[in-house]
């Protein structure tokens, strides 16, 4: 498949790919670690420009091991703080952001300045044998997203780290 756009032609760590599920349409958009400013303003445009599709984010550090999202910018140029603050929560068509980067899994909800919840999960886990996949379950009509870790090795799951998100409202065609 190709990506809807991308910062830097032959790159992959900052693009975006649009698609349709659940009668509504979605964009994720994965961006480097830390972004450097010209990576921000480029996601301000891309979030900006696609006002009518509901905006997953992905990116390798969000939150803390605790939940909150991180003030540290570590190997970078903006810190997850930052990146709420100048794009995630100016734009009401962001629903959704993933990260990983501390062994661990947690959750919380923000508000946007236009009053929309955004949900955000946490999720990773540095274990060569058991490998958890995040399982994620959006239920449009309901306004809810489920969250739950699912051990293919063994088929086993996560149950300490179930997670369901109510109150979202996503972005109608």
């Amino acid at each position: 498949g190709t990506f809807a756009g991308r910062y830097a032609a032959g790159q992959v760590a900052n693009v975006h790919r649009n698609f349709e599920a659940g009668g509504l349409r979605w964009m994720v958009l994965s961006l480097e670690a830390w972004p450097r400013p010209a990576v921000v303003d480029w996601a301000r445009s891309v979030v900006a420009a696609h006002p009518r599709r509901n905006i997953i984010v992905n990116t390798h550090s969000y939150l803390t091991a605790e939940g909150r999202i991180s003030t540290s910018a570590e190997y970078g140029a903006t810190s997850p703080a930052q990146l709420w603050e100048r794009v995630l929560s100016r734009y009401p068509n962001v629903k959704l952001v993933f990260s990983g980067h501390t062994g661990t899994a947690a959750y919380r909800t923000d508000r946007g300045v236009a009053g929309n919840t955004v949900a955000s999960f946490l999720g990773a886990f540095h274990s060569p044998d058991r490998d958890p996949v995040r399982l994620v379950t959006i239920d449009p009509v309901a306004g809810s997203v489920t969250s739950r870790f699912h051990l293919p090795a063994t088929g086993g799951r996560l149950s300490q780290y179930d997670a369901t998100v109510t109150g979202l409202s996503f972005v109608r065609p």
